[in-house]
């Protein structure tokens, strides 16, 4: 959206406009305009590589641990099982589907930020995911 934007001031807005006596010069203007779309493109992959790589995986890493961890075999008691098994069903029926859901999102996002050439990838970025 911002960088058609930027096609637009460059390609179609004029550089110069003549009114009768008064010669408008645009070209300041222009740039201006077009630096605050680049500015406004830069902030969101900022904001969108944060969310993704600050939030979004490690959000899913935490659910992974948290259930490898409450699934970890345990000597315990009879009722300790049964809860053992209640929790392996809601992983399997509900958790599995919202973790692999949440990991599709991420994986798209992923794949957008890595294409977008104004976007940096960082190491840190990749061992996130």
């Amino acid at each position: 959206m911002y960088q058609a934007t930027i096609h637009e001031i460059r390609e179609t807005m004029p550089f110069e406009i003549r009114m009768n006596m008064f010669l408008i010069k645009c070209g300041d203007i222009n740039n201006t305009l077009c630096d605050e779309c680049e500015e406004l493109i830069d902030n969101i992959l900022s904001k969108a590589g944060d969310h993704v790589f600050q939030k979004m995986a490690l959000d899913i890493h935490q659910r992974v641990k948290n259930i490898s961890e409450d699934l970890n075999p345990k000597n315990g008691t009879s009722k300790q099982l049964v809860q053992s098994e209640k929790r392996l069903d809601d992983v399997k029926n509900i958790e599995k589907k919202t973790l692999e859901d949440s990991y599709r999102d991420l994986i798209e996002w992923f794949e957008m930020l890595s294409t977008n050439p104004r976007y940096r990838m960082t190491e840190e970025n990749f061992k996130s995911v």
